[in-house]
């Protein structure tokens, strides 16, 4: 374990070191290097940000950087400019690139050779508690963080890229941008309001929006959609702790009988990590259908009658399109207690209907689809808390983001 942990030292050691003298490297102001998750992902704010360039500002290089062979020859084959993160051009490309682009980490691109300019274009609204406010106790990365003395300075080598900050991150609204700061640990200068370049799709279609979307699950979901059927899309929150498979939550086969006496759907996107997804993967079900967890769901949003989540964040940019949200948090005091916590009340800022038990959530469902045709009675608390977390509700997030870093990042003395 010692040898493990003296051959990691020397490994970030190295990766610490490269990063530094990649500094020295002169970089190319129109050379933007965009990457996702952790180097296995096509969606999220890059990804639209990267095809809005790509399609409407050819001076711009925007080439992206891939771990995965599925998204390299995906892109590839569709015209875009690609590199797997391995290949020596990748790696020139990324220490030549004036802007690193990514949703989560560095680490999507490639940590030791991203001496640009670090954008963090985001993930997520500031809801539950994020960045420097959620460092779960107990977990590996606590540990890391709050590590002192002569372990905090193997720490900052090994894991260096998790110690180094970002020069910006991109915000949704102006009203949330101290709060950022906060979370992120930064300047407020150094929050940039572009809104999400993702949240463009939920208005507007997008050439190649399909690209490393689940083609399967998109071609029942339209067809099904077609055929007058009630589209739900079921996306719950990513649990660091999480103790509860789906069947102690819904009771699968009574909820498949409901949806078929609504007429409806329900689409399934669960965490990539998440127990559940076997659990109803290996059981079939007429109306509850299990959507690829690696892949962007964005595009299909708009075509949802209904959202129904529970702490995600995913339920903000969902407002877009103003359709009915159901909360269903089903742990909700253990969340509260043992997760991550919020920055707001939960219960003030949600708008949609609160539920915790599964009698009440059907129940809910039959006069929400039956009783009300689909109609719910929070449209002005949806108006409210848009307004809130968004400067601006339209679809040019992508071109707003762009004209934000030439005009705040690029031009800066």
């Amino acid at each position: 374990m010692r040898i493990l942990s003296i051959l990691s030292f020397f490994k970030g050691l190295f990766c610490y070191i490269i990063f530094q003298l990649s500094h020295l490297i002169p970089k190319k102001k129109k050379l933007w290097i965009f990457g996702d998750g952790m180097g296995h992902s096509f969606s999220g704010n890059p990804k639209y940000l990267f095809l809005y360039l790509n399609r409407n500002v050819p001076e711009i290089k925007a080439v992206w950087i891939t771990h995965s062979e599925e998204i390299y020859n995906l892109l590839k084959n569709s015209g875009y400019p690609v590199l797997k993160s391995s290949s020596s051009k990748a790696k020139f490309k990324v220490v030549k690139a004036k802007i690193i682009l990514y949703g989560h980490s560095r680490i999507a691109i490639n940590k030791c050779l991203s001496s640009g300019i670090n954008i963090n274009l985001m993930h997520g609204c500031p809801f539950k508690k994020s960045g420097i406010d959620n460092i779960v106790k107990g977990t590996k990365f606590h540990s890391i963080i709050f590590s002192k003395g002569i372990k905090r300075f193997f720490y900052k080598i090994i894991y260096f890229s998790s110690f180094k900050k970002e020069d910006y991150f991109c915000s949704t609204s102006t009203n949330l941008e101290e709060l950022l700061a906060k979370e992120r640990y930064v300047n407020k200068n150094r929050i940039l309001t572009t809104g999400f370049p993702r949240t463009d799709v939920l208005l507007k279609k997008i050439k190649d929006e399909e690209l490393f979307t689940d083609l399967e699950s998109s071609k029942t979901i339209k067809m099904s959609k077609e055929n007058g059927k009630k589209m739900i899309f079921y996306i719950p929150t990513f649990r660091d702790l999480e103790e509860k498979n789906i069947s102690s939550v819904f009771d699968l086969s009574l909820l498949d009988k409901t949806l078929e006496e609504i007429n409806a759907l329900m689409i399934c996107k669960l965490h990539v990590l998440s127990k559940s997804l076997t659990e109803i993967s290996e059981n079939q079900y007429k109306n509850i259908h299990v959507y690829d967890s690696n892949k962007d769901i964005y595009p299909l949003l708009r075509f949802a009658d209904l959202l129904i989540t529970d702490y995600s964040s995913i339920y903000f940019d969902y407002l877009f399109v103003d359709k009915p949200i159901i909360f269903y948090p089903y742990d909700f005091s253990y969340y509260l207690s043992k997760e991550r916590g919020f920055y707001f009340d939960y219960r003030e800022t949600i708008p949609g209907e609160f539920i915790t038990e599964f009698e009440d959530f059907i129940q809910y469902l039959e006069q929400l689809f039956i009783e009300k045709a689909g109609e719910d009675d929070y449209s002005s608390k949806r108006d409210s808390v848009r307004n809130m977390y968004f400067t601006n509700v339209d679809s040019n997030s992508s071109k707003r983001a762009y004209e934000i870093i030439l005009d705040r990042v690029l031009s800066k003395k």
